[in-house]
């Protein structure tokens, strides 16, 4: 798939994060990329890139933003970063 770069992002910025996308969809079909920095300027500059289902990526974007994944349905595990849900 064939991102168009936004504005904010420079070219060799841009090289390394279709590097990561490359990398992360080899094992993930779906892909959100949420990034946050500081400019030069100290600004803080934003930019999202959605890989995949589109649609199903952004209903699932929303339902975080409307707060349907409370905390409290996610346990903690040691052995495991992933977040799983809890089966109460």
């Amino acid at each position: 798939m064939n991102h168009p770069k936004p504005y904010n992002i420079s070219p060799d910025a841009w090289t390394a994060i279709n590097k990561a996308i490359e990398l992360i969809t080899e094992h993930y079909e779906n892909v959100g990329l949420f990034m946050n920095w500081v400019d030069d300027e100290g600004e803080t500059q934003h930019a999202e890139i959605l890989h995949g289902n589109g649609f199903a990526l952004e209903n699932h974007i929303d339902k975080w933003v409307d707060g349907e994944f409370l905390p409290d349905q996610f346990e903690d595990d040691d052995d495991d970063d992933k977040p799983h849900k809890s089966k109460a």
